[in-house]
């Protein structure tokens, strides 16, 4: 923005010139004033040569002889650059290795603080390693679902930057905080390929739907697999009696119960608004494990933390899912709205309720404990 520069001046320590033909001649005096100040000045591409509007004729000279000195001229402090080579003149803010288009970020600058928010805005599971520009500051992740704050695992610090170990399921966000009042953590070196244990509990469940018999499903699958609960909408109980390994429990930092890692499905540009992953949790479900809760499922990563409920020996687990009343919908004849389009005439169309049919519905597995 010219006129900003030409009343204010530049406030950041970097600027950059996308492909500018135009520019106020008071306001590129300012810019060159800033590069002499030690402010890094970029142009890409091409560099300013004329005056805007009327005054084109008369001070388009005067923006060409600007361009020289800036960027041209022997001892030149300005630079021309590609769009591609610009880190070559500052540390970015975050550089992930490999480079990953899907995850992006904001970063929010607070006193004796940097709170950087991560998304993976794709339906592929993600493992970077994460490099922030800052440092002397201590790293926590802060989980906004459950409030729990926890120690980021720094794995090299070099001065300017810090990096991180970061892992996001499909549509997976995190956040994390950079401050003063945390010890910077020595850099760890960490192994990332370490197999976790694993113990398969996919099968042996047992369903209990409200009015019904408890019944047997050794193998999951969808409720409308079932004539009886094809069009079923509501709330049904799984348990199962798992006998876990004292060691398995010992050698783990943590334990998680996992439904799965989901399926990622093509996108289609009628629903742009939509996870273009399907669940193996339809729709949403809350864990108990040995009478105390765990905690509840109904996005990725599809897991719960529940090494501090298991113990060695026999455990229950009971998992209680929900899914949509699209289902009961799909079983009855759809709405008649002649009569109120008489009366009012048709003020809306409903859309996408022809030949409607129950959704996936449970849990659809694989489900496994796993230990890391």
């Amino acid at each position: 923005d010219d006129l900003a520069i030409e009343k204010v001046g530049v406030q950041h320590p970097v600027l950059l010139l996308p492909n500018v033909d135009r520019i106020a001649v008071a306001s590129y005096e300012r810019i060159e004033a800033f590069a002499k100040k030690g402010g890094v000045v970029l142009a890409v591409g091409r560099v300013p040569s004329l005056a805007p509007g009327l005054q084109d004729g008369n001070e388009s000279p005067r923006v060409k002889e600007i361009s020289a000195r800036l960027f041209t001229e022997s001892g030149a402090l300005g630079h021309i650059v590609g769009e591609q080579d610009l880190t070559r003149f500052f540390t970015p803010d975050v550089q992930l290795e490999p480079k990953t288009p899907e995850i992006g970020f904001v970063h929010r600058k607070l006193d004796g603080q940097d709170v950087y928010f991560l998304a993976n805005t794709g339906n592929q599971s993600r493992r970077v390693t994460a490099k922030f520009r800052v440092t002397g500051r201590g790293a926590e992740w802060w989980d906004p679902f459950n409030g729990k704050v926890s120690a980021a695992e720094v794995v090299a610090s070099d001065g300017k930057t810090t990096t991180v170990a970061l892992d996001l399921a499909p549509y997976d966000s995190r956040v994390i905080v950079f401050s003063d009042a945390n010890t910077p953590a020595a850099p760890k070196n960490i192994s990332r390929t370490t197999t976790p244990a694993v113990l398969d509990i996919s099968s042996g469940w047992t369903l209990s739907f409200p009015g019904a018999k408890p019944a047997a499903m050794d193998k999951l699958h969808s409720w409308t697999d079932d004539e009886a609960t094809k069009y079923f909408s509501g709330a049904a109980t799984y348990t199962k009696t798992v006998s876990v390994p004292a060691e398995f429990l010992s050698s783990a930092g943590e334990v998680l119960l996992d439904f799965g890692p989901g399926t990622p499905v093509s996108g289609s540009e009628r629903a742009r608004f939509r996870a273009w992953i399907d669940s193996p949790v339809r729709e949403s479900a809350v864990v108990t494990v040995n009478g105390k809760a765990a905690g509840s499922v109904w996005r990725p990563p599809y897991n719960v933390q529940v090494k501090g409920l298991l113990r060695a020996g026999t455990n229950e687990i009971q998992v209680v899912v929900g899914n949509l009343a699209l289902n009961t919908m799909a079983a009855q004849s759809p709405p008649n709205y002649r009569l109120l389009n008489l009366r009012y005439t048709e003020r809306f169309t409903p859309q996408d309720v022809e030949n409607l049919k129950p959704l996936p519905a449970g849990l659809l597995g694989p489900i496994s404990l796993v230990a890391r």
